[in-house]
């Protein structure tokens, strides 16, 4: 969700997807009464512990007033391994509850095909085209044209780099449920 990034809209019940762990609060209680945040699963610890939350009844609020600034990441590279290691946590964790999630993979897997089959090829036009439109609209809204070119490549990175991510998570997270049987 563009509200973990953005202030969007105004305050309301919150899902998950909305929710971030620097722009996070929560009373100490709720936080030792839920065993605090797991540290084996970073980055992407604060999807486990919300959903913990939820799974106990927990209501989550977003308000776009309370914001954290961050500095952001020195470069491209460094961006891109921030988004492999969390798309990776998150399929690591294996809670994925909505399909949008399987896209970035679905893009990954899509690629590959259309190597070997010429008949998909076309289709990847139709995801050059959402891209390239999303571009110009974010960046023509912020007055900053120069980005769309290189917003087009640094999206698709973005796309691939986190489909990447997601399915050596999701393959992990098989694998460990898989042969957890003989370790416990």
């Amino acid at each position: 969700s563009c509200a973990r990034y953005k202030a969007q809209g105004k305050f309301r019940k919150a899902k998950e997807a909305e929710l971030i762990l620097c722009n996070l609060a929560f009373s100490r209680v709720t936080y030792k009464h839920h065993n605090g945040l797991c540290e084996k699963i970073y980055p992407g610890e604060e999807n486990e512990f919300l959903q913990r939350l939820k799974k106990d009844g927990v209501h989550f609020y977003y308000d776009p007033k309370l914001t954290v600034t961050r500095t952001m990441t020195g470069s491209l590279s460094i961006f891109l391994k921030k988004i492999y290691k969390y798309s990776f946590s998150r399929g690591r964790y294996g809670k994925l509850d909505h399909w949008l999630y399987y896209l970035p993979i679905m893009l990954n897997l899509y690629i590959l095909m259309s190597f070997y089959l010429e008949s998909i090829r076309p289709l990847l036009l139709v995801y050059i085209l959402f891209i390239v439109t999303t571009n110009i609209y974010i960046f023509s809204k912020n007055k900053f044209v120069k980005g769309v070119i290189p917003g087009f490549f640094v999206m698709f990175l973005l796309h691939t780099v986190y489909g990447m991510g997601l399915l050596v998570g999701l393959v992990t997270f098989f694998i460990s449920k898989r042969f957890s049987q003989f370790f416990n």
